[in-house]
Order: C-alpha cells, then sequence, then structure tokens
C-alpha cells in the first residue's frame, strides 16, 4: 500500500497520517506494505468492536496492533487507553496514554483522558500537569471541570474555583455538578481559613465571632448570644457585635438586654435609623437554659460609654482595623480616606466606594480592599466581596479580622451556590445530596430519604455514598455504614475514603482482622493522614502485635500532635513491654496536656460565672 492510499485509510480510521510520519521513528521508516495492511486490518476491527460495545475485544485488538509494531502508530495507544478508560480499568488506561505521550506529546486528547484517569485514582498531583497543558491549549468544558477538580484535589481552592467558573459559562446539562463543586471549593477555603485562624488564636474575639456565627447558623442561640458578648467585652466599639447579639437576645425573649445590645448598635452608629427588631421575623422565642444563666443585661451596662464625639472613624469594623484606619487618616493628605470613612459611616456606601478607588500606595492595598470587601459585604453583595476577598494584598494579611471575615464571605458564598444549585435543579442528585447533608446536619430524619433520591437520581456518582456513610455513622448504624461503603468501592474501587470509613468502622466492632486490609490501603494512599495511622495503630493493638501500634500511633501524633489520647494508649503499650522511661514519658505529655487543658475550661467557667446573675436578680426581662 503506498502512502497515499495509507493516509486516506487511515484518515477513514481515525490516525492521522501526521503522527506516523511526524514521528520518523526506525521501527516507521521500516514497515512495508505488509505492515499498513495489518494495522488497517486491526485497527478497523477494533473500532467496529467499540461500535458494537464489546470493549474488552478491542482492546486486546488494539494490543495485537502494539505488540508488533510498539512505536510506530502512538495513536493507537490513545484509543486503547479510551477503551480501558471506559471499562473503568484506569491503570490500564494510565499505562496506555502514559505510553503514547511518551512517543507523541502532542496527542492533547491523551493527556486530557490521562489527567481524569489519575483523577479516578486519587492522584490528583500527577492529574495536575497534564490537564494544565491540555486546558491551556483549548480550554473546553471537560478541562476546565477536571482542572476545578485537581485544583481542589491539591488544597488549590481558588485557582479551582476560577476553573470551575469557566466551565459554568458553558455548562449545559453539567451546571448541578459545577455549581455544587463551586460551593464546594468556597466552602473548604472557608473552613481551611477558619481552622487556621482559630488554631493560631483560640481565644480571640475574632475566634470568639467565628463561634457566635457557628452556633447562630445552628439554633443554638443562648451559646450564640455568650459567644458575641464575649467579643463584645474585647472589642466594645464594634458595631457590628451588637445588631446579632441583639437579636440571639430577642429570640431568648430576654428584652430588656436586647434593646440594651440595640442601644448601644445604635449609638455607635448615629447615621443608623433607630428601628427596632421585627419579631415576627425572628425564630421562635426561646428560653435560656444552659446551666448558668449569663447576666448579659449588667455586663452590657458595664461596657464603657460611647462618645458621640469621639466615634472610631468605621464603627462598623473591629479596634484592630480601626487603628490603621486612624493611622492612614493621620497621614492622609488627599482626603480621599477620610471621605471614605465618612462615608461609610453615613452609611452612603456608593460613595465610599468610589472614593477607595483613588490610587493608593501598595503597602495600604490590603487596607483598602478590607474596606470594599466589608461594603460588598454590607450591600449583601458576597458574589463581588469574593473577588476582592480573593485579592493578593488580602490573602497575605496576617490580621485575623481580615482573614475571618474573607472566610465568612466565602462561607455565604458556598451557601448562595448551594441555594442555586435547589432552585434551578432541585430534581438533580447534587441538589438532594445538598438537601440530605443539610437535614444531616440538623439530626433530622429526612435525611436518609434525600441521600437515597440522590443516589438514584446519579447511581454511578461517587462520594454521596460517603455522606450517607457518615450520616450512619453518626446515628451508631454500623452496618449501613459499612454496605455505603463498599457499594462506594463497587463504582468507584480507587476510593481512600470508603476504605478509611471502613476501616475505622471494623476497628469500632474489634475487627481488626478485617480492619487491616483497609486501612493500610488508605493509609498508602495518603500516608499524611493521622487519623488513618491512628486507626491503624489501634488495629494492630487489637491484634496485639505492639511495635507495629506503637509505630503507627507515633505517626498520628507527629502529624497531630493535638490527638492526646495517643499519649495515654502509648505509655500503656510501653508498659506492657517493659520501657518504663518511655510510658513514664507519654504520660506525662498525656498529664501535661490534659492538665493545661483543664486550665482552659476551668478559666472559661470563671468567665462565665462572673457573668452569672445573682440568684435575687432577675435575668433578661
Amino acid at each position: 500500500m503506498h502512502s497515499g492510499m495509507l493516509a486516506r485509510s487511515l484518515r477513514r480510521l481515525g490516525i492521522s497520517l501526521v503522527l506516523l510520519v511526524g514521528f520518523a521513528t526506525a521501527q516507521q521508516r521500516a514497515l512495508g506494505p505488509a505492515d499498513y495492511q495489518f494495522i488497517e486490518t486491526r485497527f478497523r476491527s477494533a473500532k467496529t468492536l467499540e461500535q458494537a460495545g464489546e470493549l474488552a475485544k478491542a482492546a486486546a485488538e488494539y494490543r495485537a496492533i502494539l505488540e508488533r509494531y510498539p512505536a510506530a502508530v502512538p495513536r493507537v495507544y490513545h484509543n486503547l487507553g479510551l477503551v480501558s478508560y471506559y471499562q473503568r480499568d484506569y491503570l490500564a488506561a494510565i499505562e496506555a496514554l502514559e505510553t503514547g505521550i511518551a512517543l507523541d506529546r502532542s496527542m492533547a486528547g491523551s493527556r486530557l483522558f490521562l489527567g481524569i484517569s489519575y483523577l479516578n485514582v486519587e492522584r490528583p498531583d500527577e492529574a495536575l500537569p497534564h490537564l494544565e497543558a491540555v486546558h491551556s491549549l483549548r480550554p473546553t468544558l471537560e478541562s476546565s471541570l477536571h482542572l476545578g477538580q485537581a485544583y481542589a484535589a491539591n488544597l488549590r481552592y481558588t485557582e479551582a474555583i476560577e476553573a470551575y467558573g469557566q466551565a459554568l459559562s458553558q455548562a449545559g446539562d453539567q451546571a448541578p455538578n459545577i455549581l455544587y463543586s463551586i460551593g464546594q471549593a468556597y466552602l473548604a477555603l472557608a473552613e481551611r481559613i477558619v481552622n487556621e485562624q482559630t488554631l493560631s488564636h483560640p481565644d480571640s474575639k475574632e475566634t470568639h465571632l467565628t463561634a457566635a456565627r457557628l452556633f447562630e447558623s445552628q439554633q443554638v442561640y443562648q451559646v450564640a448570644a455568650i459567644e458575641y458578648l464575649e467579643a463584645g467585652e474585647m472589642d466594645p466599639f464594634n458595631a457590628s457585635i451588637f445588631f446579632p447579639l441583639a437579636r440571639m437576645l430577642a429570640i431568648l425573649g430576654l428584652d430588656i438586654s436586647s434593646d440594651l445590645a440595640l442601644q448601644r448598635y445604635w449609638s455607635l452608629l448615629p447615621a443608623v435609623p433607630p428601628l427596632p427588631i421585627d419579631g415576627s421575623l425572628l425564630p421562635k422565642e426561646q428560653v435560656a437554659e444552659i446551666g448558668t444563666k449569663v447576666e448579659f443585661e449588667g455586663i452590657l451596662r458595664s461596657l464603657p460609654t460611647v462618645d458621640p464625639k469621639n466615634l472610631p472613624p468605621v464603627p462598623m469594623v473591629g479596634a484592630e482595623i480601626n487603628a490603621e484606619l486612624a493611622k492612614r487618616l493621620s497621614e492622609d493628605d488627599s482626603g480621599a480616606w477620610a471621605a471614605a470613612a465618612d462615608a461609610i459611616a453615613d452609611g452612603r456606601f456608593d460613595e465610599a466606594m468610589s472614593a477607595l478607588d483613588e490610587p493608593i500606595a501598595p503597602e495600604f492595598e490590603w487596607l483598602r480592599d478590607y474596606l470594599r470587601m466589608s461594603l460588598h459585604t454590607w450591600l449583601d453583595d458576597y458574589g463581588s466581596a469574593a473577588a476582592v476577598a480573593q485579592s493578593p494584598a488580602l490573602a497575605a494579611q496576617s490580621l485575623q479580622a481580615v482573614q475571618t471575615l474573607r472566610a465568612e464571605i466565602f462561607r455565604q458564598v458556598a451557601l448562595e451556590y448551594f441555594d442555586l444549585l435547589v432552585r434551578e435543579h432541585p430534581s438533580s442528585c447534587r441538589a438532594r445530596l445538598v438537601k440530605a447533608m443539610n437535614f444531616a446536619a440538623q439530626e433530622m430524619a429526612e435525611a436518609e430519604a434525600e441521600f437515597a433520591a440522590a443516589i438514584e437520581a446519579c447511581p454511578f456518582e461517587t462520594q454521596i455514598r460517603i455522606e450517607l456513610a457518615d450520616y450512619y455513622l453518626e446515628n451508631s448504624r454500623y452496618e449501613e455504614a459499612r454496605q455505603a461503603c463498599l457499594d462506594e468501592l463497587e463504582i468507584h474501587p480507587h476510593s481512600s475514603d470508603a476504605r478509611k470509613r471502613l476501616g475505622r468502622i471494623h476497628v469500632q466492632l474489634r475487627q481488626a482482622d478485617r480492619a487491616l486490609p483497609f486501612l493500610t490501603e488508605a493509609a498508602a494512599a495518603d500516608p499524611e493522614d493521622p487519623d488513618v495511622r491512628r486507626d491503624l495503630g489501634r488495629a494492630y493493638e487489637l491484634l496485639q502485635r505492639w511495635e507495629d501500634a506503637i509505630g503507627e500511633y507515633l505517626l498520628a501524633l507527629d502529624l497531630d500532635p493535638t490527638l492526646n489520647r495517643v499519649h495515654y494508649v502509648l505509655a500503656r503499650l510501653y508498659r506492657q513491654t517493659g520501657r518504663t522511661d518511655l510510658s513514664q514519658e507519654q504520660f506525662r505529655l498525656f498529664k501535661r496536656n490534659e492538665d493545661e487543658a483543664r486550665q482552659a475550661r476551668t478559666d472559661r467557667i470563671q468567665r462565665l460565672r462572673k457573668k452569672e446573675a445573682p440568684a435575687s436578680s432577675p435575668v433578661g426581662r
């Protein structure tokens, strides 16, 4: 067969002559007519089998070509990789696609499916370079969506959100998945910021505010009120604390205390019309009962008096921000900062935004962006607030007030995407999943039915059964949780989440021999997961493999030093194996950490008791 006939035949079969000629390997140069005939016949047969759905037989035809001509036609590796991919044999797909790309790196389609295959076997670090390369060449819905997944799996949430945003613009029937993924990325970004800040500042004003908002969202209104009050004591001239505090107190029926908090809010913001809280819009009134009754009224009366002639520059932000702003005002010759501050205080937010558009020195970008971010938040425009919150100046700022506001904005944007998903695609499996997770968080029985509906809507969608398993575990329904994880492995054989949970379930049931295979595989997939290491240690302990148990427990502590109970377990294991010195050292560490935690709890109780109402005085009304 001469080259013209070969070109026409290969074009009909989907093989480009460029792939052959462009390579010009020694094997290609040695091909004769009989070789071309063999390749064409086998390739045609493979394509026919593919169309008939006989993928295993199609793969055998492609392998027959590659066994005889392993370097002649790189495109065959692509086709073999796709056949393996559609058979959900992702490891075989990776092997074929990697080999083909090594021969011809111009095969963008191969790199796309290689990246997706790496994602499906939970190796996102290896997926990322392929997906980035493909997306940079020709962005598509597929490349945007899977690039977002790779970024998210590598904890690069900001880049994931950007990639998902590109996918959303051309989403089509993928819209529910993309909306859910964007919401999840924003939520993960918010949680990471909050966790970092809470660990760094365990008893700060911002940490109390974060706790207050969390308890408020969970409808635990008295604890939320206490947390708001703690924050208010630390920052008594921050108006943003006192309105939600007044609202919590109104829900609890503590009208006098609520009025005091509201009066303080109005006195800090004289430009705000003094409108009362509309009781008809509040949740049903709750009685305050958490063991100790807090004297909200007395504490609110004891706060420093508000001097209307000496208000903070912007009373709706915290003291640390106002300190920076006051410094800026004292050094500002342009008048732009003063104009912005006055406009914010008077509620003229559009004018404030314009004033903040003036050119600014780079070292003050974070403060300007913080105020912009705050303005968008007060206008309930969380999408614009999130765009500002992702600015490099704010991301790099170390002040906890900045990071806490960023986290709250990202959380609100996540909720907006979930609301949009449920509103516009109510029957989709992702909307059902969101509803199920909300019901589960509120410990409502309706969760189980929504999980079932989500699975019925998308029986091959991964992760839904993992969320269902967590719901069962929260309710100590171990057998149902185990089955949900096994079902997940049926559709996603490489799920480390399923293996991790199966291992823990069997450990809790004291079935160490059944737990061990799942936990060792989960540890191999993520060697730096402290929970897996701890569960693996417990499995070895149940099997009386003392040295293995000790090794895993030490790894768990190295990865997460807050697992204090592990020190106690190690002390017992060292004593059991005759290493008294090591046992005593571990017990000392355990006792020291327990004492520190106990002291922290004692300090908190004492702070609450200082707020406790005298037995003879009324609380609230």
